[in-house]
């Protein structure tokens, strides 16, 4: 009776192995093919955002709405350099403030675009007022400048 149940169990486990292979989505086979490692998990995640809204075309976040932000993901030196290439193409970005509210340690200042930066370092006497338009420049090390109007530049930092 063991050995039936046996030999049946490995015959089920067998058959299930020569099944047919899932086909991998083409969006997914796309992406395998990318080398640097952050344009990859970029591509796995528009794939994956495609499938779960049933086909429908998720566009790639632009320069603009990516300036700022700081990835956790590691990358190689080469890769970094790739990366430094195409964001130095866009050295600021220009927005009207929708909204600036006081936090512990500084203001926190929506834009019109849907980023939120956070003040790091800088008096609040010359803080933006809503719908004044500033722009956000680099500045060194990775640092982020932003000009306001009638006033020095505020350190900043994107948290959105």
């Amino acid at each position: 009776m063991r050995r039936c149940l046996l030999i049946g169990l490995l015959w089920y486990s067998l058959s299930s192995l020569a099944a047919e292979p899932v086909e991998m989505p083409p969006e997914f086979l796309t992406c395998s093919r990318i080398q640097q490692n952050g344009e990859r998990l970029a591509c796995y995640d528009r794939a994956v955002a495609y499938l779960q809204r049933g086909g429908e075309h998720v566009p790639a976040p632009s320069a603009e709405s990516s300036f700022g932000l700081q990835t956790n993901v590691t990358e190689s030196r080469a890769e970094k350099a790739g990366s430094e290439q195409s964001e130095a193409a866009l050295s600021s970005v220009t927005a009207n403030v929708s909204d600036v509210s006081s936090m512990r340690d500084g203001l926190r200042i929506a834009l019109d675009n849907g980023q939120t930066w956070r003040q790091i370092t800088g008096s609040t006497a010359f803080a933006p007022k809503a719908g004044d338009q500033v722009t956000i420049r680099r500045g060194a090390f990775g640092s982020f400048l932003m000009d306001v109007p009638n006033g020095p530049a505020l350190r900043v930092r994107r948290i959105k």
